[in-house]
């Protein structure tokens, strides 16, 4: 392959991120992980540019052996998303104390390889293992060999957190919202693996001088930071007062004078609301929301859930969501409704959600129980 084509590629890539960066900080509307991921594509584009222009008279530098701007490509990208991940999580939890910690062996080890490159000395062109074993203990192989050691690290510390913290944004969701769509973080996992996979092909594109291995890095690189720029203009983060919290000493103290005194009272308020003002249409209704309308502690109405519903919010939302259909079925006779008009009236944003919490709640998929109630033609008592 020309090498004119993967110049043009890896100038695709750089501009990607640049792109990608500029867009997350321009239309973040004041959201912190979008920020925190625009200013990190932003950095790596700068990273990539510097290390391009001080080896683009190096010839040799693409068609080589542990090529040394493959290296520089590869190593800030994972420590960039895992600072997204926890600021999706964990709003505010990105500091400079907490980036100067993280990335501090990427800086360090890029900043004194580009320095060495800059005034100390000439990149050695391996295009053999021969050559590779002659120079292994030379600065600028040891260099590109702690860096690549890096970019793994990163990449399987991406892939462990992306996990991790998809389990933890899962329990907020069920706890604080009664939708997933947009909220949801487990699109991450699918990124960290490609990550994962891309590392090991940035690995043998390191160990080959195969132009189309680097042609295909580069291209499936690009796509995936395109695909994360998107995701992460989609994604809504939980704002930083709405993460779940232990109640103060006076909150719950509260409670349990009211659980005393006021628990039916409370309960049947809530009850009351539900039916007549039916909050559940609402496909973005959220824990405090719910609590703000009936005017209520957020702590408490979640504890009043889950100990007369044995339920989460979003559980208790979606049963409401449930009868409403059923209900719509009662009154209007089931010759008469299509799943494909009804599921967004009562509050569901997808198809594929209402059909997986009816059949959890009811037994049976919502086609199959129409089809019964067809079958039947009586009303359900």
């Amino acid at each position: 392959m020309d090498l004119k084509i993967l110049n043009i590629i890896e100038a695709v890539t750089i501009t990607t991120f640049f792109l990608s960066g500029l867009v997350l900080l321009f239309l973040s509307k004041g959201c912190s992980a979008k920020k925190a991921l625009g200013w990190g594509m932003l950095y790596v584009g700068v990273v990539i540019t510097a290390g391009k222009y001080l080896m683009h008279h190096y010839a040799a530098a693409t068609l080589q052996i542990l090529k040394p701007l493959t290296i520089l490509m590869g190593l800030p990208v994972a420590g960039v998303f895992i600072f997204y991940l926890y600021e999706l999580v964990y709003p505010g939890w990105v500091t400079r104390k907490k980036i100067a910690l993280i990335a501090a062996p990427a800086l360090l080890s890029i900043a004194l390889y580009l320095c060495g490159f800059a005034f100390l000395f000439r990149p050695v062109s391996i295009t053999s293992y021969g050559q590779l074993w002659d120079n292994l203990f030379s600065f600028d192989i040891l260099m590109r060999i702690l860096m690549v050691s890096i970019s793994i690290g990163y990449a399987v510390m991406l892939l462990i957190l992306s996990i991790r913290l998809s389990e933890i944004k899962e329990k907020h969701i069920i706890e604080l919202y009664s939708f997933r769509r947009k909220v949801s973080i487990d699109w991450m996992i699918a990124v960290a693996a490609l990550n994962f996979l891309l590392c090991l092909i940035f690995l043998f594109n390191l160990f080959t001088v195969s132009s189309s291995v680097i042609f295909l890095h580069h291209i499936l690189s690009a796509a995936m930071y395109f695909f994360i720029a998107i995701m992460a203009f989609r994604q809504e983060t939980v704002l930083k007062e709405e993460n779940p919290a232990t109640p103060d000493t006076k909150d719950y103290k509260d409670y349990k004078d009211y659980k005393e005194a006021l628990a039916d009272e409370w309960y049947g308020r809530l009850e009351r609301y539900m039916d007549e003002k039916k909050p559940y249409l609402n496909p973005k209704l959220t824990l405090p929301q719910l609590a703000s309308e009936i005017g209520k502690n957020r702590t408490n109405l979640s504890a009043l859930i889950h100990e007369r519903y044995g339920t989460s919010f979003l559980d208790f939302i979606n049963r409401y969501r449930i009868n409403e259909f059923k209900r719509i079925l009662d009154e209007c006779g089931a010759q008469n409704i299509k799943i494909s008009e009804i599921y967004t009236e009562i509050g569901f944003q997808s198809r594929t959600t209402f059909y997986k919490y009816f059949t959890k709640h009811e037994g049976v998929t919502p086609s199959e129980y129409l089809r019964t109630r067809r079958e039947t033609k009586t009303p359900e008592p």
